[in-house]
């Protein structure tokens, strides 16, 4: 795989940025959108769903379908930042089109002690701060228990550009999480938590009513109103409200004659409020989304095969799972639904002195369950978008319209040294969501 890792100094030197513009400087990847909270990553084109966002070894599970939903990722969570560019879904599964952007956290301490960082970041445009620290410890008393706390805070104004402020852009942003690991023998045990928050501002500035009013408006230096810019640190509607939790326990077990067995159990929470520019007398959101996602992974690491003195098998196998449901409530959009699907994988890489052999396989399996509201339905039968026999036969109140999707991954790919300081390597792989 092409990939490239920011860590040690590389790292410190993006802290202060989203997570898309944190990694923006990497070959081969840009952002989509403006801002630290409405941004979000682009590789080699793919963004969304088509680009997997792994945190702590879990999928992070949000609403990504809209071009103005950026992550909910905290940077800071981060020791190393992984991309890995181009069609990665035997490893990573379906979402992994475009490439994976991989979020580790540091390792929790071994030896006994208490350490701790702090990080103080200030900016002119947009005019803000940040505030992050981490505070790690281990134990003497119990040995193998240690533990971390970690949290961050930010605050910015609407940015400015050259001529005139953009109106009610300003963010505000905290993140804040715990770990608790222990190691016994050949067994390791985490549990983590994270929640992070944000209230994200929109600008106002394009506002249009016909295709007219677009070009009108291309011709123009200055948006209409820029008079009553500001650049402050006030959000107005239409603002978004966004917040993310996630929880997960992971055991990993060595065994001598076998490898290492990991289980990981992940649960995420993510709910998105979005306000729009309404009569003063209303008060709550327009559209709310809620995703509620639990995970569990299973993999074994075999312990490597010696073929020869000079030639070595090593691999994994594993299968994972997901269940998913999704309500929404606002303005007609998107309906609810449930999903539940799995996927078993295999990846062999033959290690010689030269050369390396590596190729995989991925089965991944989604069923979901979407119900419809019957006045919705039937306007979509009306509009051709739906037969009237699609879901459920036409019949009930919601109706509920199931579909189920299969989809392989596969690649295969060798590495050939041609001496200490050079090497050529060949990558063939597939992917589809």
């Amino acid at each position: 795989r092409a990939t490239t890792t920011l860590s040690g100094a590389a790292l410190e030197r993006t802290r202060g940025k989203g997570l898309a513009e944190a990694v923006a400087d990497v070959p081969g990847v840009t952002q989509l959108g403006a801002g630290s909270g409405l941004a979000k990553p682009v590789v080699r084109g793919q963004f969304g769903r088509r680009l997997l966002l792994l945190v702590d070894g879990v999928r992070h599970r949000a609403q990504e379908w809209g071009l103005d939903h950026a992550p909910e990722i905290d940077p800071f969570v981060a020791d190393r930042i992984t991309v890995v560019r181009g069609a990665a879904g035997v490893q990573y599964g379906p979402d992994a089109i475009g490439g994976a952007v991989v979020i580790e956290p540091p390792r929790l301490p071994t030896t006994p002690g208490v350490r701790g960082d702090l990080h103080l970041i200030a900016g002119a445009n947009p005019t803000g701060g940040t505030v992050a620290a981490r505070v790690q410890g281990a134990t003497a008393d119990v040995r193998g228990l240690a533990g971390e706390v970690a949290g961050s805070f930010r605050r910015l104004a609407a940015p400015s550009t050259p001529d005139y402020p953009l109106d009610n852009t300003g963010s505000r942003e905290w993140n804040l999480g715990a770990a608790v690991g222990y190691r016994r023998g050949t067994g390791e045990y985490r549990m983590a938590y994270s929640h992070y928050q944000a209230a994200l501002g929109v600008c106002a500035c394009l506002r249009l009513e016909s295709s007219e009013d677009f070009y009108a408006q291309l011709d123009r230096a200055q948006p209409i109103g820029v008079e009553n810019y500001r650049d402050d640190f006030t959000i107005d509607r239409p603002f978004q409200a966004v917040g993310h939790d996630l929880a997960l326990a992971r055991g990993a077990w060595t065994r001598e004659h076998l490898g290492t067995i990991t289980a990981t159990l992940a649960f995420q929470h993510d709910l998105r409020r979005e306000y729009d520019v309404v009569r003063q007398s209303t008060t709550g959101p327009q559209f709310q989304f809620r995703l509620t996602s639990g995970d569990l992974a299973l993999a074994l690491a075999h312990n490597p095969l010696h073929l020869s003195d000079h030639l070595h098998l090593r691999g994994e196998i594993g299968v994972v799972g997901v269940a998913q449901v999704h309500s929404f409530t606002g303005l007609p959009l998107v309906p609810d639904h449930v999903a539940g699907g799995g996927g078993v994988y295999a990846i062999e890489r033959l290690v010689g002195t030269t050369l390396d052999v590596e190729a995989g396989v991925r089965y991944d399996y989604l069923a979901r369950t979407a119900s419809i509201d019957r006045i919705d339905y039937l306007r979509l039968v009306r509009s051709g978008q739906l037969a009237m026999d699609a879901c459920s036969g036409g019949v009930g109140d919601p109706v509920d319209c199931r579909s189920r999707f299969h989809t392989v991954s596969a690649s295969v790919g060798v590495r050939r040294a041609l001496s200490s300081a050079a090497a050529v390597k060949l990558d063939l792989s597939t992917a589809s969501r």
